[in-house]
């Protein structure tokens, strides 16, 4: 996330490693407007959800 209110995504990976095992990402910066709650001095969160995975194999999952 910047302040004008973009952030950076990452659009694709290369096919293969580098030399340090990890694949190249490619990068585009776009508006940001998928974010909900933004906070500059602590930009890093966690997330916990409850999930459901259905009674039955290809059944709906649900979370809380």
């Amino acid at each position: 996330m910047f302040k004008d209110g973009t952030a950076e995504v990452i659009t694709a990976v290369s096919a293969t490693a580098g030399a340090n095992g990890k694949r190249t990402s490619t990068y585009t910066k776009e508006q940001a407007v998928w974010t909900g709650v933004r906070d500059i001095e602590h930009p890093y969160g966690f997330a916990a959800f409850t999930v459901d995975p259905g009674r039955h194999a290809g059944d709906t999952t649900a979370c809380t």
